[in-house]
């Protein structure tokens, strides 16, 4: 059972039976609390590595090949460059502000790494043997030193920024020319929640600080479409995009609600547009085509639920897409992994 969970855990179905249980039950290091980050991803990572590390010194306590060396070699200096890439990514993505002091630990990490890989052919067993040696000395004590102080460092930005992330207000753009219809969406998307949305949450067993946590928005309007875009782009440049643009299909004197969405579309595809009008003569199917996706069509005059909802659904849908997209990305690296362990298998 115990070696059933190290090969899941390793990701690896090749490793001699002998090399788990001495993993297992001889490690080079033990894997422990002292280690966790609280970033999930991260700690995962971390764990397999302490793993494949403990692999190579099993393998290399019973004197197996060179071969079998050279592969638990490859393969760990593999997922280490691809480890250290997704968390440079994930650091950049939360705005660490030592990321480069960072970044350039890593680098110094990488050169001696790879004068130590290019080593490894060019001797014989015994000198192998030799350089592996050095590489699990090498290993452990940066692997101690490097997620005990530099990880350890970047940890609690990391959280904080991800639960700030998670707190932060829906944003939501409205574009239309009349100040009143612009006033009735202020009214609708910031007022405070009222007596009926309070009882809902108590009827429904939901805190009434939650609720409202989730039910905030961060409202921008403009009154024209140039206008629309351009705030649409300062958001891109701030990397606080906008989720949702409820928008007025006619605004003269400037571009029309159809123009103004199809630009906003080639700046930022995952928007969701809704438009809003008393009339119109295109179809909900061609504003759909013409856009592509996640086009929505409400009439005016509106109910200000109507709006909220809208707001809060599609808001809540472009989180959960985000989401998935984070999880894509950690699992990406797990994959590409696989699939050269799985080459070098059909190799042997």
């Amino acid at each position: 059972k115990r070696s059933a969970w190290w090969r899941k855990n390793m990701s690896r179905k090749v490793l001699p039976d002998q090399i788990i249980e001495g993993a297992l039950s001889s490690p080079l290091f033990i894997w422990g609390d002292q280690y966790l980050t609280g970033i999930n991803a991260i700690d995962q990572q971390h764990q397999k590595l302490v793993n494949m590390i403990n692999a190579l010194y099993a393998a290399r306590q019973q004197h197996y090949a060179a071969d079998i060396l050279q592969a638990l070699f490859d393969d760990l200096g593999s997922y280490l460059v691809e480890h250290l890439d997704f968390e440079e990514a994930l650091l950049e993505q939360h705005h660490y502000p030592q990321c480069e002091s960072h970044r350039a630990e890593h680098r110094r990490f990488r050169d001696n790494l790879q004068q130590l890989q290019h080593q490894c052919p060019e001797g014989g067993q015994e000198v192998q043997g030799k350089l592996v040696d050095q590489l699990l000395d090498f290993l452990k004590e940066w692997f101690v030193k490097h997620v005990l102080v530099s990880d350890m460092a970047y940890a609690p930005h990391v959280r904080q920024h991800s639960t700030a992330q998670r707190a932060q207000p829906a944003s939501i753009l409205v574009v239309d020319d009349e100040q009143e219809v612009l006033s009735l969406y202020r009214r609708a998307l910031t007022q405070e929640q009222g007596a009926r949305q309070r009882q809902a949450g108590a009827l429904f067993a939901v805190a009434e600080g939650q609720s409202q946590q989730q039910e905030r928005f961060a409202l921008t309007t403009a009154s024209q479409g140039a206008e629309a875009i351009e705030q649409v782009r300062e958001a891109l440049q701030d990397d606080t995009p906008f989720q949702v643009a409820f928008i007025d299909m006619m605004m003269p004197p400037g571009i029309d609600g159809m123009e103004t969405a199809r630009v906003l579309r080639m700046l930022d595809e995952r928007i969701h547009i809704i438009f809003v009008t008393a009339y119109s003569e295109k179809r909900i199917e061609q504003l759909d085509r013409a856009l592509y996706h996640d086009i929505l069509l409400l009439r005016k005059p509106f109910a200000s639920e109507e709006v909220r909802q809208m707001a809060l659904t599609l808001s809540r849908n472009w989180n959960k897409m985000r989401t998935l997209e984070r999880e894509a990305s950690h699992h990406q690296l797990e994959l590409e992994l696989l699939q050269r362990e799985q080459l070098l298998q059909q190799r042997r």
